[in-house]
Parts: C-alpha cells; structure tokens; sequence
C-alpha cells in the first residue's frame, strides 16, 4: 500500500475509475478499478537472547538490542506480505570476577582449565549447559615474587659437614633451596654461598728423655712415643689448627750401687743425699744428653736388740738402767756400741711403774668411842692421816689413809615438871620419885652415835583443901564433890585438875551430932 494505479496511489479498497487519454489520437479508455485489499499475514517472534549470542539474526538483519522489530515479508507464493514483529529480549551474561594473588613458583595459574603465567586481566566465556546464559568470568590474576635469602658461609673442614635449612653440605660451592612458608605468604628462595677454608697445619717434632715424661703438649700429657693429632681451636675467628706431634723418647742411662750398712749408720749418704731405704735417683746429664737412672741397692743391716722390761713400784725410783736414772714409765732406747766391728746394739727399756696400793679407810665414830684403834695405832682427833704400810708378799707396799670424823654424841635433855601423885616418873624405863637432875647413855642401835640424854625432874605438890562438915542424920545423905556419904568420918578424896596443874587432895571431915 498504497495500490499505484495509473499513476495514482491507493489505500482503501472500492471501485475506482479513470478515463486514460489516447496519445494516438484513438478513442480514450475508460479504465474501472475494482481495488479488495486483503490484509497481510501476521508473524511474531518473541526472541530471549544473551549478550554474547549477538548480533541476533531475524529475517536475515542482525539485531543487538532489545526492543520490538516490524518487517514486512514479501511473499514468494503470490499471496500477501507477511509483517512480521520481533519482540527481543537481551539477557546480560551472568558475571564472574576471580581475583587471584600466587606466588611465582605456584605458576602457572590454572583457570578454567587453561594456564596463566603473567599477571593481567583475563576474560572467558563460560558456556551454560542447562540453558541458561552463558557466563562471563574474569580473572584478575596478580603474581607476587618469591622471597631471597641469601646466607654466605665461610666455613672450616673440620665443621663440616655445614647444616643449612636442615641440610648437611661438605662441598663449597651455591646452593638454592625453596623454603616453604610458615605463614601463608610465599615461599622463600634461599641461597647458600659456601666456602670451606682448609685447617691451618702446625707439626711439632719433640725428641725428650724418658724423665722428662709426661711431655705437655696444648695441654695434654703424652708418655708414649708416636704421633699424635690434635685440633687447636681458634679464639679471633679464624680456622682451627690441624697440630700434628711426632714424639719421639729417648730412654736413660743406669747406674747401681750395692751399699750394706748397719741401721745407726744411716742416713747414709748417696750421690750427696742421705738414704734410708733401697731408692732410685736420677743424676742431671752435664753433656746436654739424657740424664742417668741411678739405683742404690741400700741392704740396712738391723742393730742387734736388747729388751729390758721392767716393772717398779713407785716408791722404788729411780729405776737404773745403764747407767742412766728413769722415773717415768715409758719405752726408752739407747745404743750400745759395738767394739767388736759388728752392728751396735738397740736396747729397749719398757719401763712400768706399779704406783703403791692405796687403802683408804673412812672412819666416822662418836665421841665415847675413842681412841680409834687403826694400823695398832690410837687416834682421837678427827682429821687425814697416811701410813705406809710394808708389802709382806712382795708386791708394792700400800699407802694407808684414814679420814677420821668424830662425832659429839647426841644431846638430849628432858625437862619434867610433874605433880607429887603421877610418881614415880619413868624415863627411859627408870623410875624416879626425887626431884634432879639425871643423866643417861642411850645405845645408838641403827649405828648412829649413842644418845646422852638428861632429865632434869621437878615435882609439885598437890593441892590440899580440906571441908569440915557437921549435918543432922535428916539431912543425910551428905554430897560431897558429888558424892554421897551418910556415916560420920574423915575422907579422903582427890580431885583432878581440869586447868592442866596438880590434882587436888580433898579431905572431908564430917560430922553428926545428935539433933
């Protein structure tokens, strides 16, 4: 549409007529349209679309946005165009960022299967195999470098082998180890530059006598002959010595002597020293050689002996012997010279002294005992008395002592008062009735000393009271210190003291007259 018809556009239909004009002089024509339009067939596409499946192709013609396309279709069959809608829809591809930090020895990176080795922005395309869009993956890939550590050693052999990293090295030379990281970040390449120095050598060749031994060498005794190595070690820093001794040990001249000799005759003198006993002795070499191992054979020849025990008392000192006084027990010597040539001779004395039998005898007696009677003699003062007393079987004679202690006798004296009517007065199992003085020895029967006891009696009359009574025979009884009496008389009675003094003679004389 429109329908060109002579020259003329149409859009309705209907029935239209035009009259054409002969150009060659014939007669017009009266041209009749009769126009139907028929409407165009319809099609529409609804297209869903990812980015990445564009440009999207519909009737041929690209399209690379979203939104709703017209087209018309013409027919190949004669009929009507087609109009044809597109309604496309753009779905955005589904996004993947990857942002990924390695170390150099973790390259390459792999990443949806391919391998990365540069740092860098990378893109892919996932396909979707469920349908969905395709997604869109990017990798940021950043790449750090390993760490250096680079150690230089300088080592000695006899340090060897050096450990590094936990490894043994015995060759000098540059060694690269990967230490892997303990903390997440990356690996450390380390570097080993070794150097190995040789030991420093010294050689000491040392010739010494064999008194000269142990030979000290840095230190350590060596008393055989050889070589022998040691390590000296270095205190500034620098290598060890590799110290070498080739030790070489001369021995040393001999000389004996064979001497006898009695034992008074030592020291006896050798070489200028004074010897006592076989003994071996090295002479100092005046030429520069080894000195001389010389040997005394010293046969000491014993003194011949003379014992003397002796055993004194006391109080026959001084003991004589040869000549000599000993008051002290002990051992002594002395040396008897010999005036036939032969050995002198060693006499001993073994000197004991037996000191004197002592006898103490201790004597405590009364008074009334004396004289003490002791070794035939009389004594009678107290005090310490010492008597030698002559051994009758030949032993040490004894030296006697007395400790002699008197004592008084025991004083007891007794003074009684007593009335006329407690006589008579015992004491000590004797009567007395007469007022004095008395005096008695009382045996001592527990070993004490007896006692000297004394009485000294005071006797008090008793009291008198006499009652003279005259009564009627009607008032008898009479009562009389309670008492009753009813026969006329003289009575006697004695009343006791109840006041501690004498009793009292009462005497009633009663009376009774004819009333």
């Amino acid at each position: 549409m429109p329908y060109i018809w002579h020259g003329n556009p149409y859009s309705i239909a209907g029935t239209y007529t035009d009259t054409l004009i002969n150009t060659s002089g014939g007669c017009d024509t009266a041209a009749v349209l009769n126009l139907s339009i028929n409407p165009l067939l319809t099609s529409t596409t609804n297209a869903q679309v990812c980015t990445n499946q564009l440009p999207y192709i519909w009737n041929g013609n690209p399209y690379s946005l979203g939104g709703t396309y017209v087209d018309t279709l013409l027919s190949t069959t004669g009929g009507c165009d087609t109009v044809a809608t597109l309604n496309l829809v753009i779905s955005a591809l589904i996004a993947d960022t990857t942002n990924a930090v390695v170390c150099a020895n973790q390259l390459p990176y792999i990443w949806h299967g391919n391998p990365y080795s540069i740092a860098g922005t990378y893109t892919d395309t996932l396909i979707n195999t469920s349908g969905g869009c395709d997604t869109a993956a990017v990798l940021n890939l950043t790449i750090n470098p390993l760490l250096t550590s680079t150690t230089n050693a300088q080592v000695c052999t006899n340090q060897l082998p050096y450990i590094w990293n936990g490894n043994p090295y015995s060759l000098g030379g540059t060694y690269v180890d990967t230490l892997l990281s303990t903390t997440g970040g990356c690996d450390t390449v380390a570097t080993l530059n070794l150097v190995i120095s040789a030991l420093i050598a010294d050689t000491t060749y040392a010739a010494v006598c064999a008194n000269q031994l142990p030979y000290i060498w840095h230190g350590n005794p060596y008393s055989i002959a050889g070589t022998y190595t040691d390590t000296l070690f270095n205190t500034s820093g620098g290598c060890d010595t590799a110290a070498v001794l080739n030790l070489t040990i001369n021995p040393l001249l001999t000389s004996t002597t064979n001497a006898q000799v009695c034992t008074n005759q030592l020291p006896y003198i050798w070489n200028g020293n004074p010897y006592s006993l076989t003994y071996v002795d090295t002479l100092l070499s005046t030429t520069g050689g080894c000195d001389t191992v010389a040997t005394l054979n010293l046969v000491v020849t014993s003194l011949l002996t003379d014992t003397t025990n002796a055993e004194v008392c006391a109080n026959q000192l001084p003991y004589l012997w040869h000549g000599n006084p000993y008051s002290i027990a002990g051992t002594y010597t002395d040396t008897l010279i010999n005036t036939s040539g032969g050995c002198d001779t060693a006499a001993v004395l073994n000197l004991t002294i037996n000191p004197l039998l002592t006898s103490t005898t201790n004597a405590q007696v009364c008074t009334n005992q004396l004289p003490y009677i002791w070794n035939g003699n009389p004594y009678s003062l107290g005090g310490t008395y010492v008597d030698t007393l002559l051994s009758t079987t030949g032993g040490c004679d004894t030296v006697a002592t007395l400790n002699l202690v008197i004592s008084a006798l025991i004083a007891d004296t007794t003074n009684a008062v007593v009335c006329a009517n407690q006589l008579p007065y015992i004491w000590h199992g004797n009567p007395y009735s007469i007022a004095g003085t008395y005096t008695d020895t009382l045996i001592n029967t527990s070993g004490g000393c007896d006692t000297a006891a004394v009485l000294n009696l005071t006797i008090n009359p008793l009291l008198t009271s006499t009652t003279n009574a005259q009564v009627c025979t009607n008032q008898l009884p009479y009562i009389w210190n309670g008492n009753p009496y009813s026969l006329g008389g003289t009575y006697v009675d004695t009343l006791l003291s109840t006041t501690g003094g004498c009793d009292t003679v009462a005497t009633l004389n009663l009376i009774m007259p004819v009333c």
